[in-house]
């Protein structure tokens, strides 16, 4: 069994990717970080015949869980965050929707900690959840060790968490993240 990364960038009112991480043998996996156009993703797994099981934040800022309640309903898939998440998905003030037109709260996520592990399709325990606060607090990564044995590239916030940060590599999710959101100097 093998996990595929498919980003999407949906354009609100800032572009951010989220990203389909699908089990490419039953077409079962996440959605991590749907932040705009619900239908945008909702048409991507139409298309493929895709079957989403649950959606992952990596943390609570509006661009990154803008469309997942909507999402939520429509696949009848749960919403899963950090445990220290609510504070921003309930506060359109500290998740930033409230200073760009439209106030957007999340309620009922389900909780993640540091070194959950989540099922992508058929694969038990197919993504690592780590805490790495920065951005915000409530930050978290998912790390696939399937995903990192394809790939070549080191993550550049390997400061971040070095105690966590297996030397393999990130998913897509989190390298994008990272990379856009922090600094380290070399």
């Amino acid at each position: 069994m093998a996990v595929e990364v498919y980003p999407l960038l949906a354009r609100g009112v800032f572009a951010t990717f989220g990203y389909f991480v699908i089990d490419g043998e039953t077409g079962r996996g996440v959605l991590v970080d749907p932040g705009a156009q619900p239908g945008l993703f909702l048409s991507a797994a139409r298309e493929r015949d895709w079957k989403i099981d649950a959606i992952l934040l990596t943390h609570g800022h509006f661009d990154h869980m803008g469309a997942a309640g909507e999402l939520r309903d429509a696949w009848s898939a749960p919403v899963r965050a950090h445990e220290l998440a609510d504070r921003y998905l309930l506060d359109p003030r500290l998740n930033l929707s409230a200073d760009h037109g439209t106030p957007i709260t999340l309620a009922g996520a389900s909780k993640l900690s540091d070194g959950d592990r989540i099922p992508v399709g058929g694969i038990a325990g197919a993504l690592e959840v780590l805490h790495v606060p920065g951005h915000t607090d409530d930050s978290c990564a998912f790390w696939c060790e399937q995903e990192a044995s394809r790939s070549s590239e080191t993550p550049s916030t390997r400061a971040a968490r070095p105690d966590r940060v297996p030397d393999r590599g990130w998913t897509q999710a989190a390298r994008e993240h990272t990379q856009k959101h922090s600094r380290v100097a070399s």
